[in-house]
């Protein structure tokens, strides 16, 4: 009793339904186009910061201008800080240094008691801050800047306090 076996074409037939998987991915891909929200850009704060001592500059210099320049304006806010807080600000233009006063506030209304006559170029404002400043302060006093009506707001380092005279 010897079992017999079978020599030839036993092979097992493998069938992939293809058709199923096409339809679920179409209706995965329609269902995150159709879903798909795009952000808007977050917090864009257009400024120009000062190069880091010691670097030197990759850019190519500015093309040169045709026409000459007018002599531009430019107010100094100078803002002393202890532990990260504002302990006072000044605002420094052709007269001298005047101490304006502590809280962002005050700058708000200093610059708004200077507004020039409408159709007018402002003037730049340069604000001078400690390096210990905390930058959501330092943002909240360009912010200040940009309320007032002053566009062009620049960021600069303020030297020491032994350093740094207020005049």
């Amino acid at each position: 009793m010897s079992k017999k076996h079978k020599k030839g074409n036993d092979q097992i037939r493998i069938v992939l339904p293809i058709t199923p998987f096409l339809d679920m991915s179409f209706q995965l891909m329609f269902f995150f186009v159709l879903t798909f929200r795009p952000q808007a850009q977050e917090g864009q704060i257009s400024m120009f910061l000062p190069k880091p001592p010691g670097t030197t500059s990759v850019a190519p210099p500015p093309p040169p201008v045709e026409e000459p320049l007018e002599p531009k304006e430019e107010y100094t806010i100078k803002v002393r800080s202890g532990g990260g807080e504002i302990v006072s600000i000044s605002f420094v233009d052709g007269a001298g240094a005047t101490e304006v006063g502590k809280q962002p506030r005050d700058l708000y209304d200093k610059l708004k008691s200077m507004a020039a006559p409408k159709g007018a170029k402002k003037p730049t404002i340069k604000i001078e801050a400690m390096k210990d400043l905390v930058y959501g302060r330092l943002v909240q006093l360009m912010d200040v800047c940009i309320k007032a009506g002053y566009d062009s707001v620049g960021v600069t380092e303020l030297p020491n306090t032994a350093e740094a005279p207020m005049n």
